[in-house]
């Protein structure tokens, strides 16, 4: 295991590249030229008026997290020029990017419902959310009560919305 700064500055490079990323194919909206299925990133580049190889890139490191999935074409095409297959296509996480290209409701947009009427209709993954919400404030609750100096209050509540 490596020194744990030098892992937590790894995690926060690899969290702003990401962004980046994600900030730069909003920008493109790359999101919207893929919402009739896939396409080539020699499509998507002429539509953007990017270099190819800069989109490719970029839609592969999306990918490996899940935002975009690389669609892979076997045929004796690929193997006499690499650039063809190259195509990409929305995974259901796009559905975020929604939120940075308009402003709306990402969620409501993806589902037709707001959020918590989601959870109304659909128990089981409302208590999946509960759950994992109380998860997270159990694994935080002990780093925030060890960093900061609560003594001066009597009483601390967490208003959580579980």
């Amino acid at each position: 295991m490596q020194n744990p700064s030098i892992e937590i500055f790894d995690m926060l490079a690899c969290a702003h590249l990401t962004g980046q990323a994600i900030y730069i194919v909003a920008e493109l909206r790359i999101a919207d030229y893929l919402k009739d299925g896939a396409k080539s990133v020699e499509r998507l580049a002429e539509w953007t008026e990017t270099n190819p190889d800069c989109p490719y890139r970029l839609l592969r490191m999306l990918a490996i997290i899940g935002i975009f999935a690389e669609i892979k074409e076997e045929d004796d095409k690929k193997q006499a020029n690499q650039r063809i297959g190259r195509r990409f296509e929305l995974t259901p996480m796009d559905d975020f990017l929604y939120r940075i290209q308009t402003g709306e409701n990402s969620f409501n947009h993806a589902n037709g419902l707001e959020m918590y009427e989601y959870f109304e209709q659909i128990q089981r993954e409302a208590q999946i959310f509960n759950s994992a919400m109380a998860s997270l404030t159990s694994s935080h609750a002990s780093l925030i009560s060890s960093t900061y100096d609560f003594s001066q209050f009597n009483t601390i509540i967490d208003t959580g919305g579980g």
